[in-house]
């Protein structure tokens, strides 16, 4: 084979790959579904993996023309892609050199490759099949991997035998004391460690890839088809080059350019543990270009909304993450972190994508959601940079560092993509509840992981300095779109109950006390009084969610127990409530609506503490619904005329009175 295709070759080794290359492009753009193209297919693939030996006689540089052939090839095939995956990575900065010179066509080829080995390294993480599943040419995969069932049975993990379509290959290169080193590893680690060698060679694309983010991915795209000379010369006289460029970007797929697939590979990267450990490690060059690149692409008015978005939910998740995770390790080690105990590097890249970040909502955000109109091009753009900024903070807990440049949003009241911050809060509650800080002890990573982003949110709520406006206040918003939330979600175990209960019970108990939050206000201090009347309608909230969320034999069993000392909380809640349902000094300088919702919300939590810790009919027909509770002036009727409540026939029977349902209210407030 070596004779007949290589060295007989007319023009040689080289032509040879620029004609296998041809093929391969003119067969990616067919339907390739009969049989006789999936067998040619096959063949193709096959030659490759099995006629290119190690060596090439006469070439000095054998591993650059092999690595060559191979992408040639649009993806890896699928009974391969462990093996390349390994080739490559001890090939790394080979793959990187030789393709730093190549056109973005040839590029995109190899991006391609490595967005495959990322999902089969982020697949093998997760403890699924380790095995990579191309869109295309699925039908090929499939044929070649049928032939080697029958010795399925006999090889085991990455140490495996070469199978018949890669003996005599250039993988068998791979060292006979290397298989015996990894066949004791896990397929998660090797392939996870392998991708991660590789991807630490990335920042030899620099320059390219900082220059492609600042065009937009204009370079990568085909030419849009040329306008007739009329239509010329009007564009000419009408737009500069800067305009003819936006033009050309707009009109191309995005997902067309190397720019979007290079997103879409550091998108894949955030599955594979190894990768965040090595930036945890704080790998300098890689820091440096993913700091670099987030900021040529965020600050260019070329790259599309939707290529932002992409690497928004990409490039800040793999650091702020990172940066979380050395952060605990530091912690773990030393009772105080000292600055050099996090990497310098990291910490840098960290600071550089929340300064990014922020230049990017000052720049497209705008101050008020119904500022542009719907059907404007401005308004697609920030809805598309909205959604990425939410994926960023998603994927980045339990670090909170972007959560400042999301303060407009969450403050706004009646923000009009409402239901897109609904669903970005469910998302990041959930994903609270999956992330881990890489501390120590990994019995432990999810929940302290999830305690401490609930911890910070809860502060930033009672950081009095962080935001002293009356209306549309971020420190209430916080509380109530995140915390709040939050806190219902942390409640769903029984041992989560208990650590919300034993870390904030007392705190919020406090803080619900009439006496002591009004204390130091002055009656005349109408701004502060109404402050704080909105805080304790967040601190009423807390509370509710604690008795709803909480079942009533863990409450008394387990929480009661543990708080010691004699406590009751329902008994020290309703005591605190009933002082609080009167009017504070000064009520008739405030507005009525934030009144009445705050007594609204100690109502809610006073309720729910004898729904959970009472079944005696006499409690609820004689003390909770008492209309001495309430004021006369609290009490916003429903309409002027009194309703006639006659025809109604309430259920009345409380021999077993259920608990009542609770129903999200507070996600309006």
């Amino acid at each position: 084979l070596w004779h007949l295709f290589f060295q007989r070759w007319p023009g040689g080794l080289q032509a040879m790959l620029a004609s296998w290359q041809r093929s391969a492009s003119w067969r990616a753009g067919r339907e390739r579904r009969s049989a006789a193209s999936q067998l040619l297919g096959q063949a193709l693939a096959r030659f490759l993996l099995v006629a290119v030996p190690p060596s090439i006689p006469g070439q000095t540089n054998s591993e650059a023309l092999v690595i060559s052939a191979l992408l040639c090839l649009p993806r890896p095939p699928a009974d391969a892609a462990p093996r390349l995956l390994r080739f490559f990575a001890d090939h790394a900065v080979t793959v990187f050199e030789v393709s730093r010179p190549w056109p973005a066509e040839r590029k995109r080829v190899l991006l391609t490759w490595l967005c495959d080995f990322a999902r089969l390294a982020g697949l093998a993480g997760d403890g699924a099949a380790a095995q990579a599943v191309p869109e295309e040419g699925e039908e090929e995969q499939n044929g070649l991997a049928s032939e080697q069932t029958g010795q399925r049975g006999q090889r085991s993990g990455a140490g495996a035998a070469l199978g018949p379509a890669l003996q005599g290959s250039v993988l068998s290169e791979l060292d006979d004391e290397g298989e015996m080193h990894h066949a004791n590893d896990g397929d998660s680690l090797l392939h996870g460690r392998a991708f991660a060698r590789l991807l630490c060679q990335l920042p030899l694309w620099h320059d390219w890839a900082v220059s492609d983010a600042a065009h937009g991915g204009a370079d990568d795209e085909d030419a849009p088809p040329q306008p007739s000379p009329s239509k010329r010369q009007r564009k000419d006289f009408t737009s500069s080059g800067l305009a003819s460029a936006m033009d050309r970007v707009r009109r191309a797929r995005a997902d067309r350019t190397g720019l979007y697939q290079l997103a879409s590979l550091l998108r894949a990267s955030i599955s594979v543990e190894a990768v965040l450990a090595t930036l945890e490690a704080g790998e300098p060059q890689l820091c440096r270009f993913l700091a670099d690149l987030l900021r040529a692409v965020l600050g260019s008015e070329h790259t599309p909304p939707r290529t932002k978005g992409l690497f928004l939910a990409a490039v800040p998740p793999l650091l702020l993450r990172a940066e979380v995770r050395a952060t605990a390790i530091a912690q773990s080690a030393a009772t105080t972190v000292s600055p050099a105990a996090v990497p310098t590097s990291l910490t840098e890249a960290a600071s550089s994508v929340e300064a990014c970040v922020k230049v990017m909502v000052l720049t497209y955000f705008p101050l008020r959601s119904r500022e542009y109109d719907r059907d404007t091009e401005e308004y697609e753009t920030y809805v598309g940079l909205l959604d990425g900024l939410f994926r960023a903070l998603e994927l980045s807990v339990p670090s909170t560092r972007l959560l400042p440049a999301l303060h407009g949003t969450l403050r706004e009241h009646d923000h009009r993509e409402a239901p897109r911050l609904r669903g970005f809060v469910t998302r990041f509650a959930k994903h609270v509840l999956q992330a881990t800080d890489g501390s120590a002890d990994p019995s432990q990573q999810t929940r302290s992981a999830a305690m401490a982003t609930f911890n910070a949110l809860l502060q930033l709520f009672l950081d009095e300095t962080l935001d002293d406006r009356q209306q549309e206040n971020v420190r209430f918003a916080i509380m109530e779109k995140l915390a709040l939330p939050l806190l219902w979600e942390l409640m769903g175990t029984p041992q989560g109950c208990k650590e919300c209960w034993l870390n904030h019970w007392s705190q919020l108990l406090q803080l619900a006390d009439y006496t002591i939050s009004f204390a130091n206000i002055r009656l005349t201090d109408v701004r502060s009084l109404e402050i704080k009347v909105q805080e304790m309608a967040s601190v009423y909230g807390a509370i509710e969610v604690l008795f709803v969320r909480t079942p009533p034999d863990v409450l008394r069993e387990q929480i009661v127990p543990a708080l010691g000392g004699g406590s009751s909380p329902s008994r020290d809640l309703i005591l605190t409530a009933k002082k609080a349902l009167k009017k504070p000094p000064g009520w008739e300088q405030l507005e009525p609506r934030t009144l009445r919702r705050c007594h609204l919300r100690i109502y809610a939590a006073f309720s729910a503490a004898v729904c959970a810790t009472q079944t005696k009919q006499a409690l609820y027909s004689d003390f909770l619904l008492k209309e001495e509770l309430w004021d006369a002036t609290m009490v916003e009727p429903w309409e002027s005329r009194t309703p006639d409540l006659s025809s109604i026939s309430p259920v009345t029977n409380f021999a077993s009175f259920p608990r009542p349902g609770y129903s999200l209210a507070y996600l309006a407030a």
